[in-house]
């Protein structure tokens, strides 16, 4: 049998590692720190990158607030589009349960609200089932008009205009409109339609000189008939149907409008 002797590697004494001599302080491992030094650097250079990057930000506010501010303003434009639309549609649904859930005919609709909202339209408390502003009928409220995209003139229901493609066009249909709008805002609403940005509005009538906005035809359960309809002209728009859009009268005045009730 062969002994196999093990020879441990040398080592250096316990004391050439750790002295408690007051001649010889203790040693001790030390990491190098490099690393560390490499990670403190590429946080600063995140950092310096996130101020280049809002300062780049600030100047383009700056400047756009020099230039005007026409990105500004086109979006505001959009949104207050949107939230018209929305509204509309609300309202078009108000009278769709009406005319469909209540047993009620297309004259029996009324539009009544406080006179502080509309005025024109009697008391949204009378026969209230057919009330488009009233819970127990159609349940809308009264949109308070964006500042900024008209005169202030309050919300219009007419029954006296065709518009083109829409419904039979041999009849009237039922419309709400908000006149007196800013060329801004009439533009906006038809390029939702497709028409080309700062397009001129479409004329409502050249051939009979009636205009979709007449305070002397609110609607009140009566539709119009022979010479008293608004006949909008169809060579004039380029988008068809027209179950909503911006029209352009004399003055020139701009009128948004949005079918209620397509007949």
């Amino acid at each position: 049998m062969h002994t196999i002797l093990y020879t441990a590697p040398h080592t250096a004494p316990f004391a050439a590692m750790h002295n408690d001599s007051p001649n010889h302080p203790s040693q001790t491992m030390t990491a190098p720190r490099t690393p560390i030094r490499c990670a403190e650097a590429g946080n600063m250079l995140v950092m310096i990158l996130i101020a280049i990057g809002l300062m780049a930000a600030l100047t383009a506010v700056v400047s756009q607030g020099f230039s005007g501010g026409k990105g500004t303003k086109d979006l505001e434009v959009k949104t207050q589009v949107a939230q018209v639309l929305r509204y509309s549609s609300g309202v078009k649904s108000a009278v769709d349960d009406i005319y469909t859930n209540k047993n009620a005919s297309e004259t029996d609709l009324r539009f009544g609200a406080a006179a502080t909202t509309l005025t024109g339209y009697g008391a949204a408390t009378t026969t209230p089932t057919f009330q488009v502003f009233n819970e127990l009928g159609g349940g809308a409220s009264v949109m308070k008009i964006p500042s900024g995209i008209s005169n202030g003139d309050q919300w219009e229901f007419y029954g006296f205009t065709r518009a083109p493609d829409v419904g039979v066009d041999a009849t009237p249909d039922l419309m709400m409109v908000l006149p007196n709008v800013t060329l801004a805002f009439c533009q906006g609403v038809n390029e939702t339609l497709g028409y080309a940005k700062g397009a001129t509005p479409p004329i409502d009538s050249t051939a009979d000189g009636k205009c979709i906005h007449n305070t002397a035809t609110r609607f009140n359960g009566t539709f119009a008939t022979g010479g008293g309809i608004n006949d909008m002209d169809r060579a004039n728009f380029t988008v068809k149907p027209a179950k909503y859009g911006c029209v352009q009268c004399a003055g020139p005045a701009y009128h948004y409008f949005y079918v209620l009730l397509e007949r």
